[in-house]
């Protein structure tokens, strides 16, 4: 059966994020704590699928290209192939599309 893949490999800095923010707090001053207890639970709260860091990306390409996804797909499929090294036809319709919803 075929099916459309989209060939990117999200990548979710979130962890070292984490494990940097715990670092710092382990050894902050008492001054610093509150900033830096706050700055761990905005980030802790931070929860993304593979799905959505893909449309998120495709959005942010396409916002730098001028490109809405929603009223171009043609072009928004082409700015994604071309700022996408190796990036298929089909994937590219499929990334398009996230970035619309």
């Amino acid at each position: 059966m075929f099916t459309r893949e989209t060939l990117l490999v999200p990548v979710d800095g979130r962890e070292q994020v984490l494990a940097v923010l715990r670092d710092a707090l382990a050894d902050a001053p008492a001054e610093q704590r509150p900033g830096l207890e706050r700055a761990l639970q905005l980030v802790e709260a931070v929860r993304h699928d593979d799905d959505t860091l893909k449309a998120d990306y495709a959005r942010r390409l396409l916002r730098e290209a001028g490109v809405d996804p929603g009223t171009d797909e043609v072009r928004a499929v082409r700015v994604l192939r071309e700022r996408i090294p190796g990036l298929g036809l089909a994937a590219a319709v499929d990334l398009a599309a996230r970035a619309k919803d």
